[in-house]
C-alpha cells in the first residue's frame, strides 16, 4: 500500500469511520443508481453500466476493510469518468474530496465535507444511510443547496446546483420534473448563451423558486 493510500485509509478507517463514516450501511440500500440527467433502471439480463460497476465499488466499500475504501472510491470515480460525456463530474468531484481527507488532524470543515459528499453519493446511488451517513431531509438540503446556487459565482453556481440534483436523486422517481429543470440549467454554458438558452435559465429558476419556496430576482 503506497503512503498516500495509508493515509487515507487512517483517516477513512480511524477518526472518520469512527465518528462520521462508520463501516455499516443498511441491508436494503438500493442496487439501482441515479445519474443527474435520469434514473438508471437495470436488468438482471442487462450488461452492467459504467455507473452499476461505480455503484458496486461504492458499496464494497463499505462492506470490505477500513484499507480497502480508497481502491473502492477510485474504481469508482474511473467508471463514473468512463461514462459517456461529462455528466457525472459531480460524483466524481465527491470522491476525489473524499480521497483529499489527510489522514490525521482533520478541521471541523474536513469533517463536514465527508458529510456533505458521502450524503450526496448516497442520494446518487440511492444507498440510503451507506457509510453510516444520516440521509436528513433530503428535499430541504436540497432548498439549501439550491439557495447556495444563488449566492455563488457562475462556476461554483453549477457545483450547487449538482449537488441539489443529488439530493433529489435520493426520492429515486419522485421530483423528476425538478431534476430535469436543474439538468437543463447545469446544461447552459457559462459564456456565449443564446436567447432560448436564457429563456430556460429564466424559466427553470422560476419554476425552481416555486418549487423551493424561494423568492428569487426572476420571480
Amino acid at each position: 500500500m503506497s503512503k498516500n493510500t495509508a493515509a487515507v485509509a487512517a483517516t477513512l478507517g480511524g477518526v472518520l469511520t469512527a465518528s462520521l463514516i462508520g463501516m455499516a450501511g443498511p441491508a436494503s440500500a438500493a442496487t439501482t443508481s441515479g445519474a443527474q440527467t435520469s434514473t438508471t433502471s437495470t436488468t438482471s439480463a442487462a450488461p452492467k453500466t459504467h455507473v452499476q460497476k461505480a455503484l458496486a465499488h461504492w458499496k464494497a466499500g463499505a462492506a470490505g476493510t477500513n484499507a480497502q475504501m480508497p481502491d473502492e472510491f477510485r474504481a469508482a470515480h474511473k467508471e463514473l469518468a468512463a461514462a459517456k460525456g461529462d455528466r457525472f463530474w459531480h460524483e466524481q468531484d465527491d470522491l476525489t474530496a473524499l480521497l483529499k481527507i489527510p489522514g490525521t488532524q482533520t478541521t471541523a470543515k474536513q469533517r463536514a465535507t465527508v458529510q456533505r459528499v458521502t450524503r450526496e453519493l448516497n442520494g446518487f446511488f440511492h444507498t440510503p444511510g451507506l457509510y453510516s451517513i444520516k440521509p436528513g431531509n433530503p428535499k430541504k438540503i436540497a432548498r439549501a443547496d439550491w439557495i447556495k446556487s444563488h449566492q455563488e459565482v457562475s462556476a461554483r453556481a453549477n457545483v450547487w446546483i449538482a449537488a441539489t440534483i443529488d439530493e433529489l436523486d435520493a426520492y429515486k422517481g419522485r421530483y423528476a420534473k425538478q431534476r430535469t429543470q436543474l439538468t437543463e440549467l447545469l446544461a447552459i454554458p457559462l459564456t456565449d448563451t443564446t436567447a432560448k438558452q436564457r429563456a430556460i435559465a429564466h424559466r427553470n429558476t422560476r419554476a425552481l423558486n416555486r418549487f423551493f419556496k424561494v423568492t428569487g430576482d426572476n420571480d
